[in-house]
């Protein structure tokens, strides 16, 4: 079934969604925006259980003037559901689901009160696929933080995200009480002196502590310093790259990295997960089978109906090696 509608967001409004599966950790994933006249913070948090055709939406806000976060359907053109200030008799939660022609929705649409005449005004969006493609099965926290700065870019000023979106960069030192921290894809690896001389890292600046996640985001590559092995992290999980392959930009057209790998202290693939957090979406290089990881299982998508009526995003199939799944607790198939 497909849906035929001349109505349309302003490309103005739209903002990037920021993507989880590129941030490193299991969340919740805290992101500031910056829009064009507000500050917004968004804590996204996956949910177990919830399919990645619902989200909930949740509203905070501790400003005077009214805020309304609009659950928008473009095929109506208007919305459905929303959630804002509590001086304008609105609720603070919304469980929503994702659009079907004139049913669910598309987006939110981010509102302001203003001073009469104008009244309440649509500002700011996001685009649809990439709305549900990324935040779809979560928790999405929004807080309005301010609506006296921002950045003065509407949506199609704004950059796109850089990823991975991480707090310090891959051969950051991080001190420790017990030593220290070095960064691969935005997760720290524990390591002493001797790790920092071998690895050309004791000349480094050393950051102060703050917490670090222990997994690192979609796509990382790592080796420990004195294993040949290379190791791809795909949902926190680590997946045994054949010596035969190299990363993109080394001469292989295997596309599992598009960055060499990360040295880490020796023991430190140890504290990558085996089974891949829930959500993570996975196929082996020559088996076009996919599989969804739920509840500590991999579960078979059986067909690309599947996929799409269970709002499971292509983009997010990560490739492994063959054979690199076999060993893993497989579960019912998704239907």
């Amino acid at each position: 079934m497909s849906c035929i509608t001349t109505n349309s967001l302003d490309f103005r409004s739209i903002y990037p969604v920021l993507d989880p599966r590129r941030t490193a950790g299991p969340g919740p994933f805290a992101y500031a925006y910056n829009l064009a006249s507000d500050r917004v913070e968004f804590d996204v948090k996956r949910l177990t259980g919830l399919s990645a055709c619902e989200m909930f939406v949740n509203f905070t806000t501790t400003l005077t003037e009214g805020k309304q976060v609009q659950a928008w359907n473009i095929f109506n053109n208007n919305f459905v559901q929303s959630v804002g200030s509590s001086g304008l008799g609105l609720q603070n939660s919304m469980h929503i689901m994702k659009a079907s022609c004139g049913a669910g929705v598309d987006t939110i649409i981010l509102c302001r009160d203003f001073a009469w005449p104008r009244g309440m005004t649509a500002l700011y969006t996001f685009m649809p696929n990439d709305f549900w493609d990324f935040w779809g099965g979560c928790a999405v926290n929004l807080t309005w933080v301010d609506d006296t700065i921002g950045s003065g870019l509407w949506g199609n000023q704004t950059p796109q995200p850089t990823y991975p979106l991480v707090k310090f960069p891959d051969r950051t030192v991080m001190a420790t009480s017990s030593g220290f921290l070095v960064m691969a894809g935005g997760a720290g690896f524990a390591a002493d002196s001797n790790f920092l001389a071998m690895a050309g890292l004791s000349g480094a600046p050393v950051v102060p502590f703050s917490p670090v996640p222990s997994l690192p985001a979609d796509f990382t590559v790592v080796r420990e310093i004195h294993d040949k092995r290379s190791f791809v992290v795909f949902g926190g999980a680590k997946f045994l790259l054949p010596l035969f392959h190299l990363p993109i930009g080394m001469g292989s057209s295997f596309s599992f990295s598009p960055s060499p790998a990360q040295v880490i202290p020796p023991g430190g693939t140890a504290q990558l997960l085996t089974m891949p957090i829930d959500g993570t979406l996975l196929r082996e290089e020559h088996n076009a089978s996919v599989f969804l990881a739920d509840h500590g299982q991999l579960r078979h998508v059986v067909s690309p109906a599947a996929m799409d009526s269970n709002c499971l995003p292509w983009r997010h199939v990560r490739i492994v090696p063959d054979g690199a799944l076999a060993a893993l607790a497989r579960g019912p198939d998704i239907t």
